[in-house]
């Protein structure tokens, strides 16, 4: 019984020791994993501590007892169980503890590349952002710059179609819209100075209309059917020269309007592209914030790829470069257009000037020597009504290139409105699928929740596990007896409660082993939901993008409505300068019809007077009229339906 007694104690003292043991070892790896102890289980641990020494020295006792006793091979077989249970408790406690330390190693490093990781794609991000704000400032300078030249063409435009309707038309000036009373002043005065001028010239046409008459009688008394003939073709050739002048004029204006039109509509277009340019570079940016999710640690570790953020940098700024390179190409047009109508410009002064040359050349007064030098003011006339022709064809070959490019500029608004439809349409998909993300990440926040809850309950069950090592009552030390008959009997009690108490130690053995277990299950647990705190800034980082791109969405939407309306005022910009190009036609028409009824009259009094001169039989001398006489009486006739 002795022997049994003693055994049992060594054992359970071995128990003993084991679970304080372990106790310290989960004790350093809940310190190592970051949950500290508070002072109910600092307190346990002493207690531990003190109840390993005191059986300690039972275990002393008792064997001192044993050797005193002899050997059982029995208790021998047990003690060897009991102690390779032990190893083995030791040795999985050993493992738990080793993994438990290489898991904490493995989080704190995935945490410091993590770290790494993100303040990296921040910087770049950063870098990125400034690059765009950069460009969109140039950008919006190099518009601006583009928008006050094409104010100032238009301006010209204005002034130039002002001038014409004020030198073809005097009558449809009064149709204008209301000026102001200064401006209005300032048109009086200078209608009244061209009201002078146009006088005098009055007063000198009829002069010179005078002038003919009087040659006209002369003729009627000597003859002159060749020459009549003659007045009335270069009259009629001097006519045509004119109107064709006129259409030129016309046309000329009408291609500056188409030009300054597609200009206008090419700058809206580089606009709208611009726009979307930011647009698309700011959902990249969106893109690349929502790819720092948790997922990306564990594929770099796993996988060890590269991200492609740099990739996606360069294919930005080679973007941009083309872009950039676009406006520049589009500023240089603008320019060698307005070259081009700047010389186109001065070409029609310079036809002005040589055909105000020859009229003033013509409109000399006519002199003895005047049929000698006929023939050479008729070869000017020819001269000059060659180069308006080829003016004329000139300009025709300029209105059809124009023309032309109106027709493709309006495929392009076309194309370019679908492509516009399209990213309205990328846009709403993009819209979607952050809400299915929202959607997604708001379930991984429940179960983060719900792993949170599985938690705190694993920790109100360590606690009750705690309790039952508290319950735990150490036995008082056996005292030293004398010699005698009680020797027995207080062996007895020593051993009943030896057991008793070995009996509790396994218990709370077990109880702890099961707590270890159930500590390795809630750490796994742990490391997933060490990302609950990424995943809420991650939540909020994907609305505040989603809230962007809708403003985005509707600012672009805005800025098409605006460029619809700039569009439609084109158009009817378009449409009144079509009304005045037929007004100015209608002009010509009416200019047309005054010559025919001219040459009519002509024709009627040429055979009047070739009558007369049958009738009176006398010969008919030959006479040619010039063709700036004929034409100064016309200009006298079509002043006066003008006016």
């Amino acid at each position: 019984m002795k022997k049994f007694t003693s055994f049992g104690g060594g054992s359970g003292s071995r128990k003993k020791e084991a679970a304080a043991n372990a106790g310290e070892q989960r004790a350093q790896g809940r310190e190592n994993a970051g949950s500290e102890l508070d002072s109910s289980t600092m307190n346990e641990l002493e207690m531990l501590r003190a109840e390993n020494a005191h059986l300690k020295r039972l275990i002393e006792q008792q064997q001192e007892a044993q050797v005193v006793g002899g050997e059982d091979p029995a208790r021998d077989a047990e003690v060897v169980h009991l102690r390779r249970e032990r190893d083995e408790l030791q040795r999985q406690l050993a493992n738990l503890q080793s993994d438990y330390e290489a898991l904490q190693r493995d989080y704190a490093n995935l945490q410091r590349d993590r770290r790494l990781e993100v303040n990296e794609h921040h910087s770049e991000t950063r870098t990125v952002e400034a690059q765009i704000e950069f460009m969109s400032q140039q950008h919006k300078h190099e518009l601006e710059e583009k928008e006050s030249r094409i104010r100032d063409l238009e301006m010209k435009l204005v002034d130039l179609e002002q001038e014409v309707e004020l030198a073809q038309s005097p009558t449809h000036f009064i149709h204008v819209r209301s000026l102001d009373m200064d401006e209005m002043k300032e048109r009086i005065a200078d209608l009244e100075k061209r009201l002078q001028v146009a006088n005098a010239d009055n007063r000198r046409r009829a002069e010179e209309a005078d002038r003919l008459r009087e040659e006209l009688e002369e003729a009627k008394l000597k003859g002159g059917d060749e020459g009549l003939l003659a007045s009335v073709n270069a009259e009629k050739d001097y006519f045509k020269a004119q109107v064709a002048e006129h259409e030129a004029k016309a046309q000329n204006y009408h291609d500056k309007a188409t030009d300054l039109e597609a200009q206008a509509q090419s700058l809206s277009e580089e606009l709208h592209r611009k726009q979307e340019i930011i647009g698309r570079l700011e959902s990249q940016l969106a893109d690349l914030r929502m790819r720092h999710s948790p997922g990306r640690a564990e594929a770099h570790e796993g996988g060890g790829g590269e991200a492609p953020l740099p990739q996606d940098v360069k294919e930005l700024q080679q973007l941009l470069r083309e872009k950039e390179k676009a406006v520049w190409d589009l500023s240089d047009r603008l320019l060698a257009t307005s070259s081009e109508k700047d010389n186109v410009e001065q070409e029609n002064r310079q036809l002005k000037i040589q055909l105000e040359a020859a009229q003033a050349s013509s409109s000399q007064p006519l002199t003895p020597s005047g049929k000698k030098s006929k023939s050479k003011g008729g070869g000017v006339s020819d001269e000059v009504y060659r180069q308006l022709q080829t003016q004329l064809a000139a300009v025709q070959t300029q209105l059809a290139t124009a023309t032309a490019e109106k027709d493709e500029s309006e495929r392009r608004r076309k194309v370019h409105a679908v492509e516009m439809e399209q990213k309205l349409e990328g846009a709403d998909r993009s819209l979607r699928r952050l809400a299915e993300d929202k959607d997604r990440l708001e379930c991984a926040l429940k179960k983060k929740d719900a792993e949170i809850a599985a938690l705190e309950v694993s920790q109100d069950y360590r606690s009750q596990a705690l309790a039952v090592a508290r319950g735990v009552a150490l036995p008082p030390l056996p005292k030293t007896q004398p010699a005698g008959g009680s020797e027995e009997g207080t062996g007895a009690h020593a051993t009943n409660d030896l057991e008793i108490e070995l009996a509790l130690k396994s218990a709370a053995l077990r109880a702890l082993s099961v707590k270890n277990a159930h500590l390795h299950d809630v750490l796994q647990r742990l490391q997933h939901t060490t990302s609950m705190e990424a995943t809420e800034k991650e939540l909020q980082r994907t609305k505040a993008t989603l809230q962007d791109v809708h403003s985005q969405l509707c600012q672009a939407k805005g800025d098409l409505q605006k460029q619809k309306a700039e569009k439609t005022q084109l158009e009817t910009r378009v449409s009144r300068l079509e009304a005045e190009l037929e007004v100015s036609r209608q002009d010509d028409r009416v200019a047309r019809e005054a010559l025919a009824e001219a040459q009519k009259r002509n024709a009627r009094t040429a055979e009047e007077y070739k009558a007369q001169n049958e009738k009176s039989g006398r010969p008919c001398m030959q006479f040619r009229f010039f063709p700036w006489a004929s034409m100064s009486n016309l200009s006298v006739m079509l002043t006066g339906l003008y006016f």
